[in-house]
């Protein structure tokens, strides 16, 4: 007996104990709503906010098959107001200019969708012609592939409620009038499904014949059916910088517990399923489909572009389905949740928006304030970076510590500081934090792998510079992305040798490696305010022909070589930065 026939023996008693517990139980499974001030993310005169305009009804999410892709044909709309001769209906007038037609039908009225061929409308012809393979209907745009994803495919509700001879009902009945019905059944009573030809009923014949199917979602015998739970929210934005790209990504994280609740009654992130659509007017684009929330890297669900010189607002409006998958099995022989468990049993999940918009306000006019240098004139690879997640939930704590626990962090932990602080990104080793560590490549691969499989950090592909072209000019403005991902580290000689006379590092960068600027002749080195920059090597400033005479050194750098600058350099620093002394 498999799991769904397992899943069917239980319905009845699942159904009776989900309208006494999910009232409460998926009441927890809605968006997280910000608040008002997160709407609007300035950026100059960049700005972005996400509307949230539907909650999830959860009663809805019960175990599904999911969300379905089926494709049909409908004739091209744009033949009813096109004149004769012309455009897509001129082209459809010249494919049956042969053609002979019903009485007071021509080529024009036919392709409109007002005639008749041997009693056939286009319609009807163009899904023969499109399985027969005749490729002019779609080449020449005379019929139009729609694709609509749905839970299901059910008869057009309005066929009920209909008039005989009127609205959806009348034209079923009119194509339906050379069929042969089974006894006691007319054109009426199988439109509305409750008779039959040749023992099946339209919408079981519909479902064994692909053109069928087609063809009566074309006519709209049959719709798509909606009470899907999904969440919409949309996205508006413009970026009137003239030389880059902004990038924003919807990601999806694990929501509150709700009260009375515990973490570990959390559903199994595998049953829990996606599908992500951006909705314009009636159409869907799908962008994924039946993804679990486990499948998700990252938990990022769609990263999107603001084109630099975009000057005119645009909006983004995206439908993010989701239900519980119906492989779940509960209360029976290898169930996954047993009757008394499934009672218990929640899911929460937060919608947000994040991405390089989000900068604080004192970052933002870095582009303004700059002649950023063009992305051309740099050499560049990626990397992976890692980031701490400061958000955990109480599992992940747990689970972080235990990690802490197996490492040589717990030996150097120091009076007053606990592993639960250093996990939450609160408390510091030795005044490092979490990030901290991350960044200067403490843990091992293995640790690392560890720490991302239970969300307790996120991993992101970020740039690096491994060289310049000197060509380029003597001032350097390094742009905070390239190829929309953050420069983080500048490699090992990247601008040595090229007579630069000034510099400017965006606070995206985190390291500074050996000999990075080297044998310049720099007179200005400016760090962006709130600067993540954690480490400057040995060798990073210094040469005799660098004109440098003071800098400052952001407050984030834990790592700075005695040796990074010239000796008659003035440092100016956080007193408690000690530098250290590292051997050619």
């Amino acid at each position: 007996m498999n799991k769904k026939t397992k899943t069917l023996i239980l319905s009845i008693v699942v159904t009776l104990i989900l309208l006494l517990t999910f009232t409460v139980t998926y009441a927890a499974f809605v968006y997280r709503q910000t608040g008002e001030d997160n709407h609007q993310l300035v950026l100059g005169d960049i700005y972005m906010h996400y509307n949230e305009t539907n909650q999830l009804k959860m009663e809805y999410a019960m175990p599904s098959t999911g969300v379905k892709k089926i494709s049909f044909y409908t004739p091209n709309p744009v033949m009813q107001t096109e004149e004769s001769g012309t455009g897509v209906l001129g082209k459809c007038e010249n494919l049956l200019e042969s053609t002979t037609f019903d009485e007071g039908t021509t080529a024009t009225t036919f392709c409109q969708g007002n005639g008749t061929m041997n009693g056939y409308d286009i319609n009807f012809l163009g899904h023969m012609f499109i399985q027969m393979q005749d490729t002019r209907l779609l080449e020449d745009e005379i019929f139009l592939k729609k694709d609509i994803y749905s839970a299901e495919i059910v008869l057009n509700p309005a066929m009920q409620t209909d008039e005989s001879g009127t609205g959806v009902l009348g034209k079923c009945e009119n194509f339906s009038e050379s069929i042969i019905f089974d006894e006691g059944t007319t054109a009426t009573t199988f439109c509305q499904g409750t008779g039959t030809s040749d023992g099946k009923t339209l919408f079981e014949a519909a479902n064994e014949d692909d053109i069928m199917l087609s063809l009566f979602l074309s006519y709209e015998f049959l719709v798509s059916k909606t009470d899907l739970s999904y969440f919409e929210f949309t996205i508006s934005g413009k970026n009137t910088y003239k030389q880059k790209d902004i990038w924003y990504d919807v990601v999806l994280n694990h929501g509150d517990v709700p009260e009375g609740k515990l973490e570990e009654n959390r559903i199994n992130d595998e049953f829990l399923r996606f599908a992500l659509f951006e909705v314009n007017g009636e159409n869907q684009k799908n962008i994924f489909n039946n993804r679990s929330y486990s499948s998700l890297e990252n938990k990022r669900i769609h990263v999107e572009t603001i084109p630099k010189n975009t000057t005119e607002e645009i909006n983004k409006t995206y439908r993010l389905y989701m239900w519980i998958d119906d492989s779940v099995v509960i209360g029976n022989v290898n169930e996954d949740y047993t009757m008394e468990e499934w009672k218990d049993v929640f899911a929460s999940i937060k919608v947000s928006v994040t991405g390089e918009f989000n900068e604080k306000e004192l970052q933002l006019e870095y582009e303004h304030k700059y002649d950023v240098t063009e992305e051309s004139c740099f050499t560049t690879g990626t990397q992976i970076t890692f980031y701490h997640n400061n958000n955990m939930t109480t599992s992940q704590l747990q689970t972080c510590v235990e990690i802490m626990n197996e490492t040589e962090i717990v030996a150097a932990k120091l009076e007053g500081e606990t592993v639960e602080s250093f996990c939450e990104g609160k408390g510091t080793i030795y005044g490092y934090t979490f990030q901290d560590l991350l960044d200067i490549g403490f843990f091992t691969d293995d640790q690392l792998q560890n720490l991302g499989e239970n969300e307790i950090v996120s991993a992101a592909e970020t740039i690096y510079i491994s060289g310049y072209a000197k060509t380029c000019g003597s001032d350097v403005v390094i742009p905070k992305t390239i190829n929309n991902k953050n420069v983080t580290l500048i490699e090992e000689r990247a601008f040595s040798n090229k007579e630069l006379t000034s510099v400017v590092i965006p606070n995206t960068v985190i390291n500074l490696e050996r000999l990075s600027f080297a044998n310049n002749k720099l007179t200005s080195v400016i760090f962006e305010e709130n600067s993540s920059l954690k480490e400057i090597r040995i060798y990073a400033f210094t040469g005799d022909i660098q004109q440098i005479t003071e800098v400052t050194i952001p407050n984030t750098v834990i790592y700075l070589d005695c040796n990074a600058f010239n000796s008659d350099v003035i440092i100016h620093k956080n007193e408690n930065l000690v530098c250290f002394s590292e051997h050619d």
